[in-house]
């Protein structure tokens, strides 16, 4: 979603305050009232400061644009950084046309280190043109200056510290837009409040506290998708193989304007997943924690022990997906395998089904309660056993030889210390 010539002397020169909580602001200073801007240049689309690279679009689209960058300018600090910062990089800001696709999410703009793209259709979906512009605008910097020290998701070795980075990218995003806004709104002398937005919104959108579990398992399919297609080498590329320093990280993509990375993003259970089965590809013969890069998850294990029946539905999902690969070959699963399969997923019994069918109970409802007759002990011990029996190895299919090496490795992070067998 989303190289400078003297980059660094052009933002050096906006930083001036701390900001509390991991965050220094570039654009907090007053300053002096400017001139009208009838002394500006006039251009075929009204008075603009700025000339910045509009393509794409029809007349009217360009008028409204140098107004917004007038309006802003004048009154934000930052929004003015930004327009100069774009300005100097010469940066394409086009306009396309697109609605969401199904089931996915509708993309207000689409912005990279070369180009900036709004989507026309972002008012008619409620999202203001203003906050949206910043944060694009802020994806075509922070990679800017990532790309220019070396830095993408290549650069990362494991599928966790991938998704930290593209996190860090959105509360990047967020932040700047939050920052114009809000100076716009209360003017840069308004110290207190112009810093308290966008100190949080940076920190909401690290932890992804605020998200919809949509919203989640969007981002944290794009960092599966970046991990797998963004392997082109930079020059001056950097690599971190461990424990990457997420402070430096974010110190060079946001020009010096945020110092500290205090939190990590929460992972879902199915992230959790395929940073475990990410792992066994470089490293099939892992069976310790240490093995995994599991960071994320490991920074919220006790928050994602509460959640007990989403552990539970977790598993009974990966037996499904076991039960489906071999059940998708000529050879039958055994009476016996498949009754245990049917148990520890919860599938409901005939008279359950009768109650789905009349609308008393839902699928998953009835799922959820037969769950909740095992526990969690027994789930992760039965699960995993099964998926190792012999008669289930014998499918040799990927999740036949992965899903049990997965639970072994999940359930030392998912089940308490006084449940789990020795290691």
């Amino acid at each position: 979603m989303l190289l400078l010539k003297n980059y660094w002397v052009i933002c050096l020169v906006a930083l001036s305050s701390l900001f509390q909580g991991g965050c220094e602001a570039n654009s907090f200073q007053t300053r002096p009232n400017r001139t009208n801007s009838s002394a500006f240049p006039q251009n075929h689309y009204g008075y603009s400061r700025y000339s910045l690279n509009l393509t794409n679009m029809t007349f009217e689209e360009k008028r409204k644009l140098n107004e917004f960058f007038e309006e802003y300018g004048e009154k934000s600090p930052a929004a003015e950084q930004v327009f100069k910062s774009l300005e100097e990089l010469k940066t394409p800001i086009a306009f396309f046309e697109k609605d969401a696709e199904e089931g996915k999410l509708f993309d207000a703009g689409i912005s990279d280190d070369s180009s900036l793209s709004l989507n026309r259709l972002m008012e008619d979906k409620g999202l203001p043109f203003d906050d949206t512009f910043f944060h694009e605008a802020e994806h075509v910097l922070h990679l800017t200056a990532a790309h220019q020290h070396g830095i993408n998701s290549a650069s990362f070795a494991s599928l966790d510290d991938v998704y930290v980075y593209r996190t860090i990218m959105e509360a990047l995003a967020y932040r700047k837009a939050a920052l114009c806004c809000a100076e716009h709104r209360y003017g840069p002398s308004d110290f207190e409040r112009v810093k308290a937005r966008a100190d949080k919104a940076f920190l909401d959108r690290m932890s992804a506290s605020n998200k919809s579990p949509d919203e989640r398992r969007s981002y944290e399919k794009s960092a599966v998708v970046h991990i797998n297609s963004e392997t082109n080498i930079l020059a001056n590329h950097m690599f971190f193989q461990t424990n990457p320093d997420w402070n430096e990280i974010v110190k060079i993509m946001s020009r010096g304007e945020v110092t500290e990375v205090p939190v990590l993003p929460q992972p879902t259970l199915d992230f959790l997943h395929f940073c475990i089965l990410k792992g066994l590809e470089k490293n099939p013969n892992a069976t310790k924690l240490s093995d995994f890069d599991l960071s994320c998850a490991l920074a919220y294990q006790s928050e994602l022990r509460k959640d007990e029946p989403a552990i539970k539905k977790s598993i009974s999902n990966l037996l499904l997906e076991t039960y489906g690969s071999c059940e998708k070959t000529d050879k039958p699963l055994s009476e016996e395998t498949k009754y245990s399969f049917l148990y520890l997923m919860g599938w409901p019994r005939k008279k359950q089904l009768d109650a789905v069918d009349a609308g008393l109970k839902t699928f998953d409802d009835v799922i959820a309660e037969n769950l909740s007759q095992i526990s969690l002990k027994e789930l992760f011990d039965g699960a995993t056993k099964l998926i190792g029996s012999p008669d289930v190895q014998a499918y040799n299919t990927y999740k036949t030889k992965n899903y049990g090496k997965l639970l072994h490795i999940e359930r030392q992070i998912l089940q308490p210390e006084s449940d789990l067998p020795d290691r």
